[in-house]
């Protein structure tokens, strides 16, 4: 076998625009970017041992291709948008207790 004959393919998230499905109008969708877990949790600023919890307990969601497991930023985003906890109100103050003792 030839050196030759082997066909280089681009990194994980570069897409030749030709193999794209073309839309309606003739251009090809936006390509999607992959990323391995240790740059996602780079990107989410949490340890990679937080992010394999969350994979494990299927929070995000991934697909794995042989060996590889592959995250499409904005699926996870998605994802982790429901997790996300409001800004934090004024409590409740209760009357005081002197007040309820002496009526």
């Amino acid at each position: 076998m030839r050196l030759g004959a082997f066909k280089l393919t681009p990194p994980i998230g570069v897409m030749n625009s030709n193999l794209l499905p073309k839309t309606v109008n003739g251009t090809p969708p936006a390509a999607r970017f992959y990323h391995r877990p240790a740059q996602e949790a780079q990107r989410l600023s949490v340890s990679p041992r937080t992010f394999a919890s969350w994979l494990a307990k299927k929070r995000v969601p991934f697909r794995k291709v042989g060996r590889a497991i592959l995250l499409c930023p904005d699926e996870v985003d998605r994802a982790l948008e429901k997790f996300r906890v409001g800004p934090r109100t004024e409590p409740k103050r209760r009357a005081s207790r002197t007040a309820e003792v002496q009526s």
